[in-house]
């Protein structure tokens, strides 16, 4: 996995997490707003399907699941020192063994 520069996630505290979480005071944030709080928290502090709505909002892509893992080429990616990965780097980022099937299809207009 790629190193960058780029700023650390803070811990915030499971029970201020936890609070955060269930408060739901998150919902009524946008997109950049939610994407960059949780992004820089290290605890979850909303729901990962709306983090993950946000961060491809933000960064005008779809964002498979194991890109979360690493969260600093994510990071690095928001601040513009990366450009979007490519499918190969998408994939390369994958656990090694792990099989990937592809169906790509051409739809109509």
């Amino acid at each position: 996995m790629k190193k960058y520069n780029v700023r650390k996630s803070r811990s915030i505290g499971k029970e201020a997490a936890v609070e955060y979480f269930n408060s739901g005071r998150w919902g009524t944030l946008s997109d950049e707003n939610i994407f960059r709080m949780q992004l820089y928290t290290k605890e979850l502090i909303v729901p990962f399907g709306r983090f993950r709505k946000a961060a491809e909002t933000v960064l005008g892509r779809e964002v498979c699941d194991h890109e979360f893992a690493n969260l600093d080429a994510i990071k690095a990616e928001y601040k513009k020192k990366k450009g979007k990965p490519t499918f190969s780097e998408i994939a390369g980022e994958l656990p090694v063994g792990l099989k990937v099937v592809m169906i790509i299809s051409q739809m109509e207009d």
